[in-house]
């Protein structure tokens, strides 16, 4: 005990920001996330932007392709968000050539 300094009592109630600040979440319940057993079985996709700064090509978003099995990730830079499709289709047909050619 440190002599000489006043004793400090807590605050009766607490604010709500506080309690706010001290919640946590509960983890999920649930099954386990299936897993791909090879190379492309599964591939997820993400849209990123609009970025402020554009790139020097003038674009503002990109799309990733994630290969669950290796986690390689493709990515596409869009100019606008309208361009997603287009760029799922020209991943699609660079997938297929890929495939033929093994």
């Amino acid at each position: 005990m440190v002599e000489g300094l006043p004793m400090i009592t807590p605050p009766q109630r607490v604010c709500e920001a506080c309690t706010k600040g001290k919640q946590r979440r509960e983890t999920f319940e649930g099954g386990k996330s299936r897993r791909a057993t090879r190379q492309l079985e599964l591939v997820h996709s993400d849209i990123a932007g609009p970025f402020e700064t554009t790139s020097i090509g003038g674009s503002r978003y990109y799309i990733t392709f994630t290969d669950d099995f290796s986690r390689k990730c493709w990515v596409y830079f869009l100019r606008e968000k309208a361009e997603a499709l287009e760029k799922f289709k020209e991943f699609g047909r660079w997938l297929r050539r890929r495939v033929v050619n093994r």
